[in-house]
């Protein structure tokens, strides 16, 4: 792996002289140049670019004219002089194509075709191939734009490897933006930290402490931004085939990394018998302070990996970490894993954390559709989703999934749609090393606003399970794990029928391990939500107690206000219990539009939401009562019958209502509740418009 201590000796020297301030400058290279004569001027250029950097004091631009260089540009690493490495042909005719590094036969172990940093470097508009130990190596305040980064290999980032070294620069910005990222790969080298990952993009972001009486060591933190490339056909031997990206702290300041506006598709993570993670992205936190990351507005399509094919997110957390990672309205499709998580893979791990550690992984907005989970493990055809927490209880811990698109993926045993795994544990057995502490535990995973439709768990040879989502529970000793899954559609999914095509909920409990006293709860929490149209069962599992040995402790009662409908078995598995007309759940056709699985006028599920709740964002009229579903509360619910007074017929007498109470506000001797349409406490023009838009309509009593 690239280190510091790969350009610490002939840099340190560097670093410690200052610079003096000069008049930037522009130095020209061409394949016409000449080195021995070259001022740098267009009469006189250099004929590599090696030698212009040599001279190039700091704030010069380096231009190079159309042609290929076969060499490797070592700049400025741990130095003070920023330089701009700019191609002419890009700049006049917005072509990358024509200028080219070559490092074949050039750059071996461990320096890169083009190595640069300083304060504020640039390198746009080349093509940079051939390096045997990566395209590009970036250290302090760099931007790399413009690129095309093809045909490299490397142990690790064989594209580009950016390594803020913000313990020399403090403070760094890298950015990575409009490259075309093709065809790198790395492999594996033994005794090399982190080596076989980020087959076109690595970034090792951390933020290090200011080391008092080290030379140079001033301290600072790294924010790395990764915008609007193109990241296709990259291998990496472990993880992270397109991008990988990890943070680690060491002080408290903050580390921030944003993944944005990329097209990442064809990469492969995990190669022959290894097993890699995140084909086309993968981002981790591992450290003890402030980390950061947002993966946003990607298109992430056609990865291969082992697990996590599309994207892979986690955090990695101890002490009083503060670690958030935010996967929002990303296209994940087409992603294939070999085992599990076609789609997207999250896992928050928390162990021994302070009660004031923050650590939140969402997953919010996304459409994932057509991703496949080969697997017979973990399965999750479209997301798998993993809280394990390990004798930790901070108030402050959270893995949420919440109004994404889950739409036809595959996986081959468990969790079509989505497999969703919560483990508490207050004892020790899962550390490599028994300690004999004892804790308190808990792990939550909040499945919010989702819609769940058309993805199937099912294969020959196979009982497959939880066509839509599949639930399980771990929870051992004094340790509460817990899934709420509210305001979700979860409609024409498919597992076996003996199985359930909806939900599928199993669990193991039991002691803790040094035999004392508390029992593990599983707590699973279902309100608001539509299940519909699933083969098997809409809401099952094993009886709880018969499956390894668990003491089948768990806490089912808060099953509120849904409607389980039309499933191919039973709506409820046995156990469960019908909850039918108990707690606000009821069973009728929901009228799902076949296209949106929106609710169609009339539908039962419109207004059946707990009344507790408010409407929130939903249109008027409507009813002053939610709708059940990934549409409830949201701008995008179906609106109710303007039907003042409840007969479910939109006639006269509601026209009526409206009349007499007209210019009356709350509280008015004339106010007539049912006939505020728009909820405004006044009777106005405005609700008798939605009265006289639907007259006539009507819907079955």
């Amino acid at each position: 792996m690239k280190t510091l201590a790969r350009y610490l000796l002939p840099a340190l020297a560097l670093a410690a002289l200052a610079s003096l301030p000069t008049t930037a400058a522009t130095l020209y290279v061409a394949t016409t140049g000449d080195d021995m004569t070259a001022d740098g001027t267009l009469g006189l250029p250099y004929l590599t670019i090696q030698a212009a950097y040599d001279d190039a004091l700091d704030n010069d631009t380096i231009r190079v004219m159309p042609g290929t260089y076969i060499e490797c540009i070592f700049a400025s690493v741990i130095t003070q002089r920023s330089i701009n490495l700019e191609a002419e042909d890009w700049f006049v005719n917005q072509d990358n194509t024509t200028t080219i590094i070559d490092g074949t036969a050039q750059c071996f172990f461990p320096f890169s075709v083009v190595n640069i940093g300083g304060f504020n470097s640039r390198v746009e508009g080349f093509t940079i191939t051939g390096g045997g130990a990566g395209g590009i190596f970036t250290i302090g305040t760099v931007t790399i734009t413009n690129n095309m980064i093809t045909g490299n290999t490397s142990t690790a980032g064989a594209g580009i490897y950016a390594n803020p070294a913000t313990c020399y620069y403090g403070d760094t910005l890298t950015q990575i933006i409009d490259n075309t990222v093709v065809n790198n790969s790395v492999a594996v080298q033994a005794g090399e930290e982190l080596s076989g990952r980020g087959g076109g993009i690595f970034v090792r972001a951390q933020s290090e402490p200011f080391i008092s009486g080290s030379l140079g060591c001033v301290g600072g933190a790294p924010t790395v931004i990764i915008d609007n490339n193109t990241v296709t056909d990259n291998t990496a031997t472990l993880d992270g085939g397109g991008i990988y990206a990890f943070t680690n702290t060491t002080t408290d300041l903050a580390t921030a990394v944003t993944v944005t506006g990329n097209l990442i598709s064809g990469n492969t993570a995990g190669l022959g018998a290894t097993d890699g993670a995140g084909g086309g992205i993968f981002v981790t936190t591992f450290g003890y302070y402030g980390e950061n990351f947002t993966v946003s507005n990607n298109n992430v399509a056609g990865n291969f990996g082992t697990e996590g094919a599309g994207i892979s997110a986690r955090i990695d957390s101890l002490d009083s970490a503060d670690h958030n990672v935010a996967v929002n309205d990303n296209n994940i499709t087409g992603n294939s894993a070999e085992a599990d998580g076609g789609g997207l893979d999250l896992f928050l791990y928390a162990q021994d954390l302070m009660a004031v550690a923050n650590v939140d992984i969402e997953a919010i907005g996304n459409t994932v559709s057509g991703n496949d989970a080969a697997g017979s493990n973990a399965g999750g055809g479209g997301v798998l989703a993993t809280f394990q927490s390990i004798r930790s209880n901070a108030p402050s811990m959270r893995l949420a999934i919440g109004d994404n698109r889950i739409i036809g993926n595959t996986a081959n045993v468990i969790g079509g749609g989505a497999s969703l795994f919560a483990s508490a544990e207050a004892d020790d057995e899962s550390l490599p090393v028994a300690d004999g502490i004892v804790r308190p535990a808990t792990a939550t995973i909040d499945f919010i606003g989702n819609l769940v439709a058309g993805n199937t768990a099912t294969q020959p040879g196979f009982v497959g399970a939880g066509g839509g989502l599949f639930n399980f529970f771990v929870a051992f000793g004094e340790a509460t794990a817990t899934i709420r899954q509210d305001f979700n559609t979860i409609s024409d999914n498919v597992a076996d029928t003996v199985t359930s095509g909806g939900v599928e909920i199993e669990l193991l409990t039991g002691f803790d391990n040094a035999g004392g006293p508390e029992e593990g709860l599983a707590v699973l929490e279902m309100n608001n939500n539509i299940i519909d149209g699933n083969t098997g069962f809409g809401v099952g599992g094993p009886a709880p107690g018969g499956a390894m040995g668990s003491t089948a402790n768990i806490d089912n009662s808060g099953f509120t206000y849904n409607n389980v409908f039309g499933s191919g078995n039973a709506n409820y598995e046995g156990w469960f219990n019908d909850r039918t007309n108990l707690q606000g759940n009821i069973s009728l056709d929901s009228l799902l539009d076949p296209i949106t699985q929106v609710p169609m006028a009339c539908s039962p599920t419109i207004d059946a939401a707990d009344p507790a709740i408010g409407v929130g964002s939903e249109p008027a009229p409507n009813g002053a009562l939610a709708n059940l579903g990934h549409t409830g509360t949201t701008a995008n619910a179906a609106t109710s019958l303007a039907d003042p007074n409840g007969d479910n017929i939109v006639d006269g007498i509601d026209v009526l209502q409206v009349s007499v109470s007209f210019g009356s506000s709350l509280g008015g001797v004339r106010f007539i509740p049912t006939a505020d349409q728009d909820g405004n406490d006044t009777i106005d023009g405005t609700d008798l418009a939605f009265v006289a838009a639907q007259f006539g309509d009507t819907c079955p009593n």
